[in-house]
């Protein structure tokens, strides 16, 4: 038997349209390279305001994209039976608590 189930977000919960060439366009962040651990490497006064658009790309996406159908039904079920859930995503803390509060998932 398992003790839990963690899910990603966009993709699997959310029907986010999150398009990651876009993101890295708006960012300035050279195509191929990976968004977060590219904020990383630059100085912190970039890396913060780079943060800001990114967090506010994701709070967007995440205002405009429903759940897949019947993710709140199954979230419920495997919470009312006492399994444990997670998320395990890239998207920052308060977008994916957003998300959470928006659709009244169960604490995971």
């Amino acid at each position: 038997m398992f003790r839990g189930i963690v899910f990603d977000l966009d993709g699997t919960l959310l029907d986010s349209k999150l398009c990651f060439d876009s993101i890295r366009k708006q960012l300035e962040i050279p195509h191929g390279k990976l968004i977060l651990e590219y904020l990383e490497k630059i100085p912190t006064a970039q890396r913060t305001i780079k943060h800001k658009i990114l967090h506010e790309i994701e709070l967007n996406a995440a205002k405009s994209a429903p759940l897949f159908p019947g993710v709140a039904t199954f979230i419920n079920a495997l919470n009312a039976s006492g399994i444990k859930l997670g998320i395990f995503t890239r998207n920052n803390r308060q977008v994916t608590e957003w998300v959470v509060n928006q659709y009244r998932l169960p604490s995971i």
